[in-house]
């Protein structure tokens, strides 16, 4: 179970950057 919560954790953490990258960007060139 702990290795499958790292996982867990670690799709989580890169779906925020996908998700978060795009709108820094717009909010930098905007």
């Amino acid at each position: 179970m702990k290795k499958y919560n790292k996982i867990l954790i670690a799709l989580v953490i890169i779906l925020a950057v996908l998700v978060l990258a795009p709108v820094i960007i717009y909010l930098v060139y905007s």
